[in-house]
């Protein structure tokens, strides 16, 4: 099977990650899950200019990787998150500034009630740090996944899983909406005052 339509569904997402600033170019990756097979970003490409071609496949049931890139350095925290939770069928991982910029700051985003906050984000969770690309960092990662669909990593960025990759993305672009109304908020009562 060539999986025409996932790497695509793949290629588009990582495109408007990097053009709406959510993702820098070389930054982020996504998923999708189909049985026991796992479509993942190669590493070090840039994703705006990602072709079908480029995205790999991994075997769940035999651990190997086919294509003709390396997968993501965060490959590992996908492929955990697949094993530990049935329902993720798409993991998506981003560098978003304003929201990762509140959380670093102390800022817990789940007191924040909006619209997003409650039908795409749900809940979020921090997970503990650790260097990118680490079994440690995905194993906190997947950890924290069985809590919550939105997880963010300190000074890293954020992880999100949902039953399709274009959830997953509707998730991080509300995040960051949400960061932005917070901080417009803000800045909004600051002056009045």
């Amino acid at each position: 099977m060539d999986y025409l339509k996932e790497r695509e569904a793949i290629v588009d997402v990582m495109k408007t990650l990097v053009m709406l600033g959510l993702t820098n170019p070389k930054g982020g990756n996504a998923s999708i899950r189909l049985g026991k097979t796992v479509l993942l970003t190669p590493s070090a490409l840039p994703k705006h200019r990602l072709l079908p071609e480029d995205i790999v496949l991994y075997d769940m049931e035999t651990g190997e990787y086919r294509g003709k890139h390396r997968a993501s350095i965060e490959c590992n925290a996908h492929i955990l998150i697949y094993r530990r939770i049935d329902e993720a069928k798409a993991v998506l991982h981003a560098h978003t500034p304003i929201s990762l910029a509140l959380i670093d700051a102390g800022i817990d985003l789940n007191q924040e009630k909006t619209v997003e906050s409650e039908y795409s984000i749900g809940k979020i969770c921090v997970a503990e740090e650790a260097p990118p690309g680490t079994l440690e960092l995905a194993e906190n990662v997947a950890r924290a996944a069985k809590k919550c669909r939105t997880i963010i990593v300190p000074r890293h960025g954020v992880f999100v899983w949902a039953s399709n990759i274009y959830d997953a993305l509707d998730t991080i672009i509300s995040l960051e909406s949400m960061a932005k109304y917070y901080v417009v908020k803000r800045l909004a009562v600051k002056n009045l005052l």
